[in-house]
């Protein structure tokens, strides 16, 4: 079965977020977030994903537009890659449902929840220092971890 335009694009926006969010574990391999395996997926997702900064702007880029020009100029709208098949690989049912199965193993291991906690944990102690108004329970949490 071979996928839609639109299908193939959601196919490659997901390579995409799946190469960019092993990336950031491997970035924060101090904080554990799944080193033994966090390299190997980054660096299949991301071979998967050529050139995710290009697609996902393109793709950004594609949706302002939809919201701005008259639905009847297609022509200027549609400025998403013509040949998906060289960006997603084979444009059928089975690289969707692979990329699936890689967004359904990422919420399995809370890699999301994994990142989102490494980088407050970072940026924490960065504002306290920055001089910047903080809310006293961020003080709170903050102290407390320093005395573990």
């Amino acid at each position: 079965m071979i996928l839609t335009k639109e299908e193939m694009e959601e196919v490659v926006l997901k390579r995409c977020w799946l190469a960019r969010y092993w990336n950031l574990c491997v970035q924060h391999d101090n904080h554990d977030i799944h080193p033994e395996i966090a390299g190997q997926k980054y660096e299949f997702w991301s071979s998967l994903a050529p050139l995710p900064l290009e697609v996902v702007l393109s793709a950004g880029q594609k949706a302002k537009e939809e919201n701005t020009v008259d639905k009847a100029d297609l022509d200027k709208r549609d400025r998403f890659p013509r040949d998906m098949n060289d960006l997603s690989g084979e444009g059928n049912i089975e690289s969707m449902l692979f990329v699936e199965k890689g967004m359904r193993e990422l919420a399995s291991l809370k890699v999301e929840d994994a990142i989102i906690f490494a980088m407050a944990q970072h940026r924490r102690p960065n504002l306290l220092k920055s001089g910047q108004p903080v809310s006293d329970e961020l003080k709170n949490t903050y102290r407390g971890s320093e005395s573990s």
